[in-house]
């Protein structure tokens, strides 16, 4: 089919309307018409900007991935590594929609695994081993994530309460995973 000549949406609009569709609809609910419909545009406009429906899934997970916030690392590694992480946990648990995405495949490049890649790069971690810590830190995440959202249904204040524990209890967990794995001020 062949691309309209007059564009009346941009990537940012399709971007920011697929991840509405997602919050309301989850992944199952999203498809190209449905986006074009909210769009007001014709299904081939949103050609204009992305090659289909999994570059628009993976453009929409790395905009929600991009809102972690990263602080500057530190002396302390690991440390650095757990706050990232819980910045990652916090992120998700707002956004949930966006696990199923990243489970599909659509993995965007972020600047989250970016960093971290390089710390465990800077530490003599190899590339075979740092999949596996993702793995296991991001099977973490994501069931932090599903338990922090069945928590929030029902009373607001126990919802609190218990996701003050999740994160407590998620820390205690990365802070494990991450000091089992080399000191970045020894590795040199």
């Amino acid at each position: 089919m062949a691309r309209p000549k007059t564009i009346h949406i941009d990537r940012k609009k399709v971007i920011d309307e697929t991840i509405k569709i997602l919050e309301h609809h989850g992944l199952e609910g999203f498809n190209l018409r449905k986006l074009a419909h909210n769009l007001a545009a014709h299904p081939s406009s949103v050609y204009h900007y992305f090659d289909g429906r999994a570059s628009i899934l993976s453009a929409a997970a790395g905009h929600v991935l991009r809102e972690i916030e990263v602080p500057q690392p530190n002396d302390d590694w690991q440390e650095w590594a757990v706050d990232v992480t819980m910045n990652y946990w916090k992120t998700l648990a707002r956004r949930p929609f966006v696990i199923p995405i990243l489970l599909a495949g659509y993995e965007p490049a972020t600047e989250v695994r970016a960093r971290l890649g390089a710390m465990m790069d800077g530490v003599g971690i190899d590339p075979d081993r740092q999949v596996e810590i993702n793995r296991a830190v991001e099977a973490c995440v994501f069931g932090f994530v599903m338990e922090y959202a069945a928590k929030g249904a029902g009373d607001a204040r126990a919802a609190e309460v218990k996701s003050d524990q999740t994160a407590a209890m998620l820390r205690k967990i990365l802070t494990f995973i991450f000091a089992g794995l080399p000191d970045l001020n020894a590795a040199g």
